[in-house]
Order: C-alpha cells, then sequence, then structure tokens
C-alpha cells in the first residue's frame, strides 16, 4: 500500500486529493472483483439462490423468479450469474443488489434433494459439518465418566461423576462415531439425546477414548 502510494505522489506531484481518489478507487475495484467472485461461487456450489429476470416484448414490465418456471411471451432473460458479470466494479454495489442473492437453506435442499440417503449425505461436507458442529454444541452430549470413592477406603462407595470433555476429545469421539457407523447414525443420535431427556448419550474415558454410545460398546480399552 505504502508503494503504491508513493508512486501516485510521484506522478500527481503530491497532488493530496487526486491520490486518494485513485486508491479509494483501486480498493473499490479489488473488493467488488472479490465480491463477484465469491457470489459466482456461491451460485455453483448451491450456496446461494438468486433470482432469473424475464422481460416481455413491447412492455414496461418483467417477471422476477427463483424458481425453473418460465413465462409466456418474454423477449429475453438475464440469469443471476450474468448480472454479476455484467456489475461495474469501478462503482459500489447496492445492498438491494446484493439482496437478490439469498444464502441457500442447506438443510431444505438436503431434505428435498438428497432424501437422507446416507451414502450421498457422508460425501456433503456441509452437512457433515452441519452434523459435527450441532454435536460439539450439546450440553452433556458427550461426557467422560471417572469412578469417585467419597469414603477413602479402596472398593466402598464408588460413584461415578461425570465431567466435561475438551474440545479435542470431543472432536475425536465424534470422529470415531463418524468412522463407525456414518453421518446419519450421529444425526440420529443427536436427535434422541435431545428428544428423550437422556443425561448423556457417549461416553468416554479418562483417556479420551469411547467406551459407550447410548449404552452399546464403543472402543477396546
Amino acid at each position: 500500500m505504502i508503494q503504491i502510494i508513493c508512486i501516485l505522489s510521484q506522478l500527481l506531484q503530491g497532488k493530496q486529493d487526486c491520490i486518494e481518489i485513485i486508491y479509494r478507487k483501486k480498493k473499490l475495484i479489488e473488493n467488488n472483483e472479490t465480491m463477484q467472485y465469491y457470489l459466482l461461487n456461491g451460485l455453483e456450489n448451491e450456496m446461494l439462490y438468486t433470482y432469473s429476470i424475464y422481460y416481455f416484448k413491447n412492455k414496461n414490465e418483467y417477471y422476477l423468479t427463483a424458481n425453473d418456471e418460465i413465462p409466456e411471451n418474454f423477449s429475453h432473460v438475464v440469469k443471476g450469474n450474468q448480472r454479476i458479470l455484467e456489475l461495474k466494479t469501478d462503482e459500489d454495489i447496492t445492498d438491494e443488489f446484493l439482496s437478490t442473492f439469498p444464502l441457500h437453506q442447506c438443510q431444505q435442499y438436503w431434505i428435498r434433494n438428497i432424501g437422507w440417503n446416507n451414502n450421498l449425505l457422508k460425501s456433503d461436507t456441509r452437512f457433515c459439518n452441519h452434523v459435527m458442529i450441532n454435536c460439539i454444541n450439546i450440553e452433556g452430549f458427550i461426557r467422560i465418566g471417572t469412578p469417585c470413592n467419597h469414603s477413602g477406603f479402596p472398593g466402598y462407595e464408588i460413584y461415578r461423576i461425570f465431567i466435561e470433555p475438551t474440545l479435542n476429545e470431543k472432536i475425536n469421539a465424534l470422529n470415531y462415531v463418524y468412522k463407525k457407523h456414518g453421518v446419519i447414525y450421529l444425526d440420529m443420535l443427536k436427535d434422541e439425546f435431545l428428544n428423550l431427556d437422556i443425561y448423556v448419550a457417549i461416553i468416554l474415558r479418562e483417556d479420551g477414548s469411547v467406551e459407550s454410545i447410548m449404552g452399546a460398546h464403543g472402543e477396546d480399552p
């Protein structure tokens, strides 16, 4: 940045107002080109959706739709990616323009288009991350079981207490369940824990290995 300002200062003989105008315009173009990239990438990877504009012959009206519905007697159509490419990068991108590119509601897409097919979902990185992050954030979903003897005498009055694992221990446990049983099982496990008022879903040993999953055997010690 300093080098650019120095070069402009030499070329424009230190005229500060001209230097500021050129530098601001340069930053605006760079930001708009970055925005173009993310909008196009979002559409291509179905993270965003947008509207197509259908114009009619001899009419001062147009039809706006995000669906595949095509009106009759239209003269031409402008798709979302075309509107992005036609942006003037040296002008401000308005909030009204950006509001026509809403975030795709991924979960609705998964239910509608994939139908909870394990083979497809397990290869969908966004869905796997969605399930993993949800599980990490649920209080008590994963706990470490530790023995506790309040009497001070070995073999007497041994209770089990549960403590919160570290973030790394949670991630390792979730990765084990995911690799062993799949992302659909992990998602169902989460739903059962939340809906059935269960105290803990995954119990870890003190070394961080998975002792049990909903009472079933986990990793070997």
